[in-house]
């Protein structure tokens, strides 16, 4: 996922790289190439463009969820060697093994439920407040704290985090549906993988041990008829074609335990033991059925439904365009060459609707606004904006300078222009970025729209230094339509 506004760093890479690949580009039409050749290149750029994507942060997601289910793993295995722990002194308690890994999973999973239909309701707002809460966690000083006895790619790769925090804040009106779908589908995974530990450990046992059930309980009114009553009704998804993993009355009756003198209350100890043998299809079948398979399904679903969000995430924000600027390497408009559409072959993927466009169009003028008060020269201005993206300038403002009323008053008519196709904020690469710009963004973007794209042109000659500074203080506004280019 392209981030609105890149991290200085990676920025000032992908420029360089943009750069050399439109140099390889005119290299390869004076070396007269062939058009297969040709394609061939463009085919290992756009795969050496791809790759360095999912080599960061589709790797990094990918292996969250993989701790997250190795975590899963290790607690289902242990829980469940600890439930089943039996040495032949005393049955196992059955009720420890029912409580864990049957009867909470269904309180959960009912829990989760009322948080996806209260999510719904409320636009996500239960699924949102999960993600503050990770954040708020993630921010911790505890969590610095515990990170410094963890490995030092462990250390290396939060540190990372923490620098791109703006850059990923940027994203999130984006992607956020997307990324509260994503952390649904892993903690479920981190369940389908606690639950399948845990059966994987109950066969074992079960199958290499000779592992005895029993139960016993202090409350009068839970007696056998009371237990069998629920193990009835747990055993409704496969009693119908399995009716012999669900324990009779009787069978309930003779494993009730007396720990006080140690043995069953029933009195017939070959009966009992025969009985209590009994109870382990029933406790598998009750942990797969509640448990394994509730998040078995649900972590399909948020797979599905991650899919679908992230398919319907839009591709018309800046970062997807620096994104098509880099992997086209196009130093100006005119130096694109392919062919028309009518002459384009192949199958039709699909069919869509087409949607309005974000940008403006060369044959549409937006307006512009020079912030700063430097010397400058509109016909100049204009001529470095058609040159590089091809908007048009309809007229020029000028704020930001030593005359607070008259800022006022051109940020009132920029937000106020509903017809807009967009903005382009013309400043000095030198210059400091300052508060009072990231307020007037924030005063455009309200009048604007959230959708409309806005454009810091730099002007002057480009230096790396101002230009990663100028990065990182435009991404606090966490604005995934704010875009930056120096226009030189």
């Amino acid at each position: 996922m392209a981030s609105g506004v890149p991290g200085g760093e990676q920025g000032g890479e992908e420029e360089k790289e943009r750069v050399g690949l439109a140099q390889r580009r005119q290299g390869e039409a004076g070396q007269g190439r062939q058009p297969a050749e040709q394609e061939e290149e463009r085919d290992r750029q756009a795969q050496a463009v791809v790759a360095r994507m999912q080599a960061g942060e589709g790797q990094r997601a990918e292996a969250a969820g993989r701790l997250l289910q190795l975590i899963g793993i290790l607690f289902g295995a242990v829980a469940a060697k600890a439930t089943l722990s039996y040495d032949g002194s005393a049955p196992v308690n059955l009720w420890n093994f029912l409580g864990i890994f049957v009867l909470l999973q269904i309180v959960l999973f009912a829990l989760l439920l009322f948080g996806l239909g209260a999510g719904a309701a409320r636009g996500r707002a239960l699924l949102s407040a999960t993600q503050r809460a990770l954040g708020a966690l993630a921010r911790a000083q505890t969590t610095r704290k515990l990170l410094g006895f963890a490995p030092d790619t462990w250390q290396q790769s939060w540190g990372e985090l923490a620098r791109h925090r703006d850059a990923l804040a940027t994203r999130r009106p984006l992607y956020g549906e997307a990324e509260r779908w994503l952390l649904f589908q892993n903690a479920q995974a981190a369940g389908v993988g606690f639950h399948l530990a845990a059966a994987v450990v109950f066969v074992w046992l079960a199958f290499f041990s000779d592992l005895a059930f029993a139960w016993s309980t202090t409350p009068a009114g839970v007696d056998a008829a009371w237990l069998h009553g629920l193990v009835e009704f747990l055993a409704l998804p496969w009693a119908w074609w399995s009716p012999d993993a669900v324990p009779s009355l009787e069978a309930v009756t003779a494993t009730q335990w007396n720990r006080l003198d140690r043995s069953f209350v029933s009195g017939d100890p070959e009966a009992s033991a025969q009985a209590s043998a009994a109870w382990w299809s029933f406790l598998l079948s009750a942990q797969l059925y509640w448990g394994l398979l509730p998040r078995l399904l649900a972590w399909l679903y948020g797979g599905w439904r991650f899919r679908g969000a992230l398919a319907a995430a839009p591709l018309d924000h800046a970062g997807f365009h620096q994104l098509f600027d880099h992997m086209l390497a196009i130093e100006a408009p005119g130096d694109w060459q392919g062919p028309a559409p009518d002459e384009v072959q192949g199958d039709l993927l699909r069919t869509a609707t087409p949607a309005p466009a974000a940008l403006p169009t060369p044959s549409q003028a937006i307006p512009g606004l020079v912030w700063g008060g430097f010397p400058y020269q509109q016909a100049e201005l204009t001529s470095k904006l058609q040159q590089r993206l091809a908007w048009s300038v309809a007229a020029l403002h000028e704020a930001g300078g030593a005359d607070a009323a008259a800022t006022e008053a051109a940020l009132q008519t920029l937000a106020n222009s509903s017809d807009a196709r967009g903005l382009v904020i013309f400043v000095e690469i030198l210059a400091s970025p300052n508060k009072a710009l990231l307020r007037a963004l924030q005063q455009l973007r309200g009048g604007l729209g959230a959708q409309a794209p806005i454009l810091i042109a730099l002007v002057g000659t480009p230096d790396e230094e101002a230009l990663a500074l100028w990065r990182d203080y435009l991404s606090r506004n966490q604005d995934p339509y704010l875009r930056m280019e120096a226009i030189g």
